[in-house]
């Protein structure tokens, strides 16, 4: 409150020394009602204002446009009600608009904000930033927090840009469970999560890389996962010290067997065949560069070899691949020989189910059964090309003995692996691992009438790569069944089974 009068003087009274006293001391003892209500300008004019008894809490304006707040001793300096505190030791200084403080380390300096920890800790993560949501009301899953960020686009200002956030996917008791995740925008759509981060151990999943080069990875459209165990990288190179040996490739018409090493691309141009040759049963190409096929690869009936027709017909050759037909019976009910069986000399991918023959038309009561499908096998593929034999062949109808044999059962499509960083089929690309048919049997006219041969299967088609690209054709029909003899002297006679067909699978390695 503002100072009061001690005594009002009347006109002519006596100014004793008592009341000289008591004027002078109320006005020494009550020193601060001077100021109280402030009701005008207070001019520090470079002076310090002391705030405390001791003198160690000052303001001054001793520089132009600059307050500066001196802080010593154990006192605290709080600003309420928006409440800033800086502890004892501790300074704030406003200066420019940008604001420095040793609480915490807090440093905002041309709109950067810089929260600094200042500890003795060498091996652990400190938080200077604690972000916190709580809500009133009851906890459940994916509550959590997370913090959006702002920027400008050239119609919105401010503008989304993305958001990150944690949360929890179980909030049991002593079970939860948190998740991370980034929003962003995607084709000027509000923000949306677009990636996720969960852990269902808790073990650290490190990601490391060592580019000589910025990398773009692209993950498949598709749900996937990591397999247990080594992960197979696509093949980039034989390697230094490598018992490889590169073979020159030569794009020019020509027979392909076995494995083939070529360093660098591999290519068969448009107009160019390269063929697996009739018995070779497989080719490998292997390239450290690139695979491109504008022209044609064809192992057709370079598979499993038909059987062939007689008074005791033999069976189709087994293959690796799928199940060739078995052989049309001869007239009076006889049975043809069966066609080649899918042998599993390799490890069969669970994915991957080899197909089975169809069974001869008309075929006659107490033939040999159909081949079944082979089982899967629930193995990771470990492919042994050496001991591929591409598909079974067909078996041979059933002749009687009488004429020249006919009805030889098809050849089964031999097996083509590609192997290379990237493959390509183009347009006029052409892939062809199809089995033969089987032959027609003909009639002596003085006998028994000889059934179909059954037809060759269908080879496999593998391909391992990192990238993958086809708009050419592939082809794996299992070869047709030869037709029964039409009529002899004979009763008749049945058609050959078709073969199978072949399979590709496209194997997509990391880099």
């Amino acid at each position: 409150m503002a100072l009061n009068r001690v005594k009002h003087w009347a006109v002519g009274e006596v100014l004793t020394a008592n009341d000289l006293n008591n004027e002078f001391d109320h006005i020494l003892q009550n020193g601060q009602a001077l100021v109280t209500p402030w009701t005008g300008t207070f001019d520090l004019n470079g002076n310090t204002l002391i705030l405390d008894g001791d003198a160690d809490t000052s303001v001054d304006a001793a520089v132009d446009d600059t307050i500066d707040v001196t802080i010593s001793g154990a006192d605290d300096f709080r600003l309420t009600a928006n409440t800033l505190t800086a502890l004892s030791g501790s300074s704030i200084v406003v200066e420019n608009g940008n604001i420095t403080s040793t609480v915490g380390n807090l440093t905002i300096t041309d709109g950067q904000t810089t929260l600094a920890d200042p500890g003795s800790h060498t091996n652990t993560v400190v938080t200077p930033l604690i972000v916190e949501s709580t809500t009133s009301g009851t906890p459940a899953a994916n509550i959590g927090t997370g913090i959006l960020f702002k920027s400008e686009s050239q119609d919105e200002n401010p503008s989304n840009v993305g958001q990150a956030e944690f949360a929890f996917s179980d909030i049991s008791t002593g079970s939860e469970d948190s998740y991370f995740q980034i929003l962003l925008r995607v084709a000027g759509a509000a923000l949306t999560a677009c990636y996720r981060f969960v852990a269902t151990g808790a073990f650290r999943g490190i990601f490391t890389h060592a580019n000589t080069a910025d990398r773009t990875y692209t993950l498949p459209n598709w749900n996937t996962f990591v397999t247990d165990g080594t992960i197979t990288s696509g093949p980039r190179s034989a390697g230094s010290g490598s018992s490889l040996t590169f073979t020159t490739w030569s794009d020019s018409n020509g027979n392909v067997s076995k494995t083939i090493f070529v360093n660098g691309p591999l290519t068969i141009s448009n107009g160019v065949t390269k063929t697996v040759p009739t018995g070779a049963k497989y080719v490998v190409l292997y390239s450290t560069d690139s695979i491109t096929i504008n022209g044609t690869l064809t192992a057709q009936g370079a598979g499993g070899a038909g059987g062939t027709s007689s008074a005791t017909p033999t069976a189709g050759e087994d293959g690796t691949d799928q199940t060739g037909g078995t052989g049309g019976g001869g007239d009076g009910g006889a049975n043809g020989a069966a066609g080649g069986e899918a042998k599993t000399a390799v490890l069969i991918p669970s994915d991957l189910v080899l197909q089975a023959a169809s069974a001869p038309t008309g075929y006659p009561s107490g033939a040999p059964a159909t081949p079944a499908s082979v089982a899967a096998i629930d193995q990771p593929l470990l492919f042994r090309p050496e001991w591929s034999r591409g598909g079974g062949g067909g078996g041979a109808g059933f002749d009687g003995g009488v004429g020249s044999p006919t009805g030889h059962g098809g050849k089964g499509g031999g097996t083509i692996v590609l192997i290379a960083p990237s493959v390509t089929i183009g347009a006029s690309g052409i892939i062809n691992t199809k089995g033969e048919n089987g032959a027609d049997g003909t009639s002596s006219g003085s006998g028994d009438d000889p059934g179909g041969g059954g037809g060759g299967a269908g080879g496999n088609l593998y391909i391992f790569c990192n990238t993958f690209s086809n708009s050419g054709t592939i082809q794996q029909t299992g070869g047709t069944g030869g037709g029964g003899a039409a009529s002899g002297s004979g009763s008749g006679s049945t058609n050959g089974g078709n073969g199978a067909n072949g399979i590709t699978q496209i194997n997509i390695y990391g880099s």
